[in-house]
């Protein structure tokens, strides 16, 4: 099942405080890329401007909790400096108009 994590700084959280969790995070980042549950990472915005960042993970996983449970076990989310959406996808189901009859 596939779901994308949209992940923003928490209100009032500097740059600076990202800096003590950052090999922690790449380091769980890493296993889960490598355990194949994040499928690709994506970055927008800017570190200057701390509140216009946005993060885009896609991830595969058997359910919703499993998708949750893994961007809990973020280094940045579990310090409270990160907040997360999960948002499950599903297939295109318009494509099935081509094959009505």
């Amino acid at each position: 099942m596939k779901h994308l994590a949209i992940l923003r700084p928490k209100p009032g959280i500097t740059a600076a405080q990202f800096g003590p969790h950052q090999i922690a995070e790449e380091r769980e980042v890493w296993r889960l890329y490598t355990a194949d549950i994040i499928r690709s990472m994506h970055w927008s915005g800017s570190p200057a401007a701390i509140d216009t960042v946005r993060i885009v993970i896609e991830l595969e996983t058997a359910s919703t909790a499993d998708a949750e449970a893994a961007i809990a076990g973020l280094p940045m989310i579990a310090a409270g400096l990160l907040a997360s959406e999960i948002i499950p996808l599903s297939p295109w189901r318009p494509l099935e108009i081509l094959f009505a009859k």
